[in-house]
């Protein structure tokens, strides 16, 4: 009996170790990291970024004592980050389509999701510049974004107010979110989403048709994935 035994119990000790391996290979790694490394090179750490970033608020409170709304952003997100310099080059001659925001804008928060599943679906890539601390330093570099584009931005009524003798209705202010749709460093059309209808109705299958619409205007041959090191 022993002998017949024996071989038994070592294939099931055996089982046990191996499932137990894998049990840790499976809880070791991170499914989100996983999909994110399947995109390209150019793209791949920018979408975990911005994933990382906005979720981070997730379960924070506002200024106001309101929980931020939580959001949860695809690992393989089609975002892709740009420096000043390259922000002033997309004004310049870039064709696609750039948004400002930031994780603590509550619109943002209710329009990201939505956004990400359009750009998705159409294959674009969502150019994307963080103006808060640009914005809240008021230094150069935001200076140079307003001249760029002061045809589009409101005036600024958050630094004063229209009943103050010196109003300056020249004064403008990027809000967020705020899309832009160019085409060779022309805006082709533009949509400043803060407090937009859509978003304060939260009427999602509306705004998913506006935003496809916006997005069938770039040209499909600009659907590429963004370049890397090595164009």
């Amino acid at each position: 009996m022993k002998k017949k035994t024996f071989p038994a119990i070592v294939f099931i000790a055996f089982m046990f170790v191996m499932s137990a391996a894998l049990m840790g290979c499976t809880t070791n790694s991170s499914p989100d990291r996983t999909a994110a490394a399947a995109l390209t090179p150019g793209n791949a750490a920018d979408a975990l970024r911005f994933k990382e970033e906005n979720e981070a608020l997730n379960g924070q409170l506002r200024d106001s004592g309101q929980p931020h709304l939580e959001i949860y952003i695809p690992a393989n997100n089609r975002v892709v980050y740009l420096e000043f310099d390259e922000l002033m080059d997309f004004f310049d001659s870039g064709t696609g389509v750039f948004f400002f925001s930031r994780p603590a804008c509550p619109w943002c928060r209710v329009l990201l999701p939505t956004l990400l599943e359009v750009a998705e679906v159409t294959r674009m890539y969502l150019h994307f510049y963080d103006i808060e601390y640009d914005r809240s330093a008021h230094n150069e570099n935001y200076i140079r974004i307003l001249k760029a584009l002061d045809n589009y931005l409101p005036v600024d009524d958050r630094s004063q107010s229209p009943d103050d003798p010196d109003f300056d209705e020249t004064l403008k202010r990027v809000t967020v979110p705020h899309l832009f749709f160019l085409q060779d460093g022309v805006v082709v059309s533009e949509a400043m989403m803060n407090r937009h209808p859509l978003l304060y109705e939260e009427d999602f299958a509306g705004l998913y048709s506006f935003l496809l619409e916006m997005f069938r205007q770039i040209p499909s041959e600009h659907r590429a994935a963004p370049c890397t090191e090595d164009c």
